[in-house]
């Protein structure tokens, strides 16, 4: 509806420029100017390029991008010359109807359905052209996959993929193994389950699955 189509607008406005301000939040120390920079990185367009190539890029190790994420994971455990088991994590099945999800912020923990979202005619234009107009996340974006990009080459071509490759055949055969042995937060039905969850995850929602990954990834080094 039209009305709804105004509160998604209304929220996505006020998301541009988000992930350039959270990584320039995160520095441990603030330099040029402190939390004003913030504002000024949401204001200008052009303050926020300039920010970019003097301070967010240059004070980040490493970027990962979600969409390259296999490779990102192995350039990283190149890098710290870690095995492709260190890194290698349990992927959520996709939820062709939505799924359950923990709301961990309220007074009580509880669980919440996200529904599948069918984007309107009105929301996809405005995410194509408008959105995208004077957002410094996209500058990021292509600055992060610059830089990916540059690694895979200084660290070479082929030995990265071999890394990717290993990645996902470890990622396939944990998805095989551990499918039915992860406990999220939130059950298939919408059941609080912290208890297990607490024991199967890392912090909350993330990292779920690892007591099962451990034990594959130990059968395969025993092997």
């Amino acid at each position: 509806s039209s009305s709804d189509d105004s509160m998604i607008l209304q929220y996505l406005s006020k998301q541009k420029n988000n992930m350039a301000v959270l990584l320039r939040q995160k520095r441990p120390i603030f330099l040029f100017g402190g939390r004003e920079v913030i504002q000024q990185i949401t204001d200008s367009f052009d303050y926020a390029k300039r920010m970019m190539g003097m301070e967010i890029m240059p004070t980040y190790d490493f970027i990962a991008i979600a969409e390259r994420m296999d490779e990102s994971l192995a350039v990283l455990s190149l890098l710290l010359d870690l095995k492709a088991g260190d890194v290698v994590m349990m992927k959520d099945k996709p939820k062709s109807q939505g799924s359950w999800s923990l709301k961990s912020h309220a007074a009580r923990p509880q669980c919440f359905f996200i529904p599948k979202t069918n984007i309107s005619d009105t929301v996809r234009s405005y995410l194509s052209k408008d959105f995208v107009r004077g957002n410094a996340d996209y500058l990021l974006y292509e600055t992060a996959q610059k830089s990916l990009d540059k690694t895979i080459e200084s660290l070479g071509k082929q030995r990265v993929q071999d890394r990717v490759d290993e990645i996902r055949q470890l990622e396939t055969l944990i998805a095989k193994s551990c499918r039915n042995q992860v406990f999220y937060p939130c059950s298939d039905t919408g059941k609080l389950q912290l208890r297990r969850s607490r024991r199967d995850c890392y912090h909350k929602d993330f990292g779920c699955g690892q007591r099962c990954v451990n034990s594959v990834l130990n059968d395969i080094e025993q092997e």
